[in-house]
């Protein structure tokens, strides 16, 4: 969220008087879920922390529905924002442009919004950036999503490893130097695996032994 917060402030200091937000969709694809709004005033976060997606549903419900750009040039007008209206005056919005993004497969992830305090409407350039901000923000929440499930994934290996029965390590290649040793050696073998990380297995286990490793 950290990334995605430094990204909205950069591309309102590129458009003075753009107010940008993320919206996430959940698992089910049901609902678009607050991320980061830097810059939008409080009130208005509260109302749109979770937001239908639908069509009809304001900006961002409908883009998520629809699955394609929606531009809402005056909000207090637009029949999209009308359960909206008076939530958008109080926080100082009247215009809302949003554009969904999606990952490498397809798949809905969540919008990109820009909002004005005025009526207004994108020029060509300015609807081609909208489309360039979406696919950053799409590139920034994969790897985010990705680097989260790597985590998840090593957490679970390494879970596995420390309370295994068997010896589990790693080695790192080409130096053939340990990396990790489950605790089970110790148990097994009564050498304290934090003794061993960064040592050479031809160091620490017999020549016919290292052998039958390197055979496998």
């Amino acid at each position: 969220n950290r990334l995605l917060s430094d990204l909205m402030t950069v591309i309102e200091e590129e458009h003075p008087g753009a107010i940008c937000t993320v919206l996430l969709a959940n698992e089910e694809g049901t609902m678009l879920q607050h991320a980061v709004a830097p810059s939008m005033p409080e009130s208005w976060i509260k109302v749109a922390r979770e937001v239908k997606i639908g069509e009809g549903v304001g900006s961002c419900g409908t883009a998520a529905y629809r699955r394609e750009r929606v531009i809402v040039e005056d909000v207090q007008t637009h029949p999209f924002w009308t359960d909206f209206r008076e939530a958008a005056q109080e926080a100082g919005l009247r215009s809302c442009w949003a554009q969904p993004f999606m990952d490498a497969h397809g798949k809905l992830l969540g919008t990109f919004a820009i909002y004005h305090a005025a009526a207004a409407c994108p020029d060509d350039r300015e609807m081609q950036q909208i489309e360039e901000y979406a696919k950053l923000v799409a590139f920034v929440v994969e790897r985010a999503r990705l680097a989260e499930a790597l985590k998840e994934s090593q957490m679970r290996y390494q879970l596995i490893a420390d309370n295994s029965n068997d010896v589990i390590w790693l080695l790192d290649m080409p130096s053939m130097k340990f990396s990790y040793l489950s605790p089970s050696m110790e148990r097994l073998t009564g050498m304290n695996p934090r003794d061993l990380i960064g040592k050479t297995i031809s160091s620490v286990m017999k020549p016919e032994a290292e052998a039958q490793i390197m055979a496998t």
